[in-house]
């Protein structure tokens, strides 16, 4: 075990711990990636944009505004156990690449981001 932060937005401690010389952040499931929420606060809003139910709409009857529930949406795919960034390229494998492809959906512009190694893309 490393340290022990507490997060400024939810006050809820936040574990750091070291393996083989590199720091991991682990955080309780219950809470939001980056601590935007709680797990239990945002559901019923995600559930909701299952079926496509604009931000604007989950605004006006879960409080808060349109951007706060596009970044929740948003969060949800940095969604990791642990998770770390890599000050030091040359530590990643050469297997490995990572890179965003540019698409449309729905007439506006998206990002998806792909993560490719060794006869896997994901």
């Amino acid at each position: 075990m490393k340290e022990i932060r507490i997060s400024k937005k939810t006050g809820i401690p936040t574990r750091r711990i070291l393996v083989n010389g590199v720091s991991y952040t682990i955080r309780p499931s219950f809470v939001m990636p980056y601590h935007v929420a709680f797990s239990a606060d945002a559901e019923n809003a995600v559930f909701l944009r299952k079926f496509d139910v604009p931000f604007w709409a989950l605004a006006h009857v879960f409080g808060k505004d349109a951007m706060y529930w596009y970044r929740i949406e948003q969060s949800l795919g940095r969604n990791s156990i642990i998770g770390t960034t890599i000050n030091d390229p040359n530590l990643l494998p050469e297997h490995l690449a990572a890179d965003e492809k540019h698409s449309r959906l729905k007439g506006s512009k998206v990002y998806i981001a792909t993560t490719v190694g060794k006869n896997c893309i994901l």
